[in-house]
């Protein structure tokens, strides 16, 4: 009986979990594809799961990486343009009411589970605040890029805490400082198709 399980029964299960990507753990491998969406975040090495979507005109491109903690914290970093193909874009968040009707730029957000922390944005135009799409490939729909931030915590946000403090409310404290500085950010992603638009 045990000769049995181990040499049918324990294979075919083996292919069955294998084959249907049951076990398979690799969260950045998306049909094969390796992806990745890294960079040095205020001296520490900082790997995220990417995304990205564009709308069907190919002109409202959305990239982020998101990080997930066993205690449900969460960072996100969006990155928003108007897509024009290949080369240097300015990082600095406009909202939709200031530009076109899309938000665009470099956004950072801290989560406790479901509530928001913290936001930052990029705020000045420089050479702290660059994304550069080196390739897309239209067939594959891979982009790829890196990137250079310097985002600030937003004060509006930080105001809303501390009332929300001296009103006796346990709100979560963000556990990022006011900057953030990412440096040789690098990112390849599939772009998929937004079906809301």
């Amino acid at each position: 009986m045990t000769t049995w399980i181990h040499t049918i029964l324990l294979p075919f299960l083996a292919l069955i979990f294998f084959g249907c990507g049951i076990l398979n753990s690799d969260d950045n491998d998306n049909n094969g594809i390796d992806q990745y969406f890294r960079s040095n975040l205020n001296g520490e090495e900082w790997t995220v799961f990417p995304r990205a979507t564009v709308d069907k005109e190919l002109t409202d491109l959305a990239i982020w990486g998101e990080k997930l903690y066993p205690d449900y914290w969460r960072e996100t970093l969006s990155i928003r343009l108007r897509f024009i193909g290949p080369g240097k874009y300015d990082m600095v968040w406009r909202r939709a009411d200031d530009y076109d009707g899309i938000s665009i730029g470099a956004f950072y957000s801290e989560a406790d589970y479901d509530v928001g922390i913290a936001r930052y944005y990029a705020r000045t135009n420089d050479t702290t605040n660059f994304m550069e799409i080196i390739s897309y490939d239209e067939e594959s729909r891979i982009i790829e890029g890196t990137f250079h931030l310097t985002l600030v915590i937003e004060e509006e946000w930080e105001e809303k805490v501390k009332r929300w403090e001296e009103l006796g409310i346990n709100y979560p404290k963000r556990r990022r400082p006011d900057t953030l500085f990412f440096i040789n950010g690098r990112f390849r992603v599939l772009v998929e198709e937004r079906w809301w638009n």
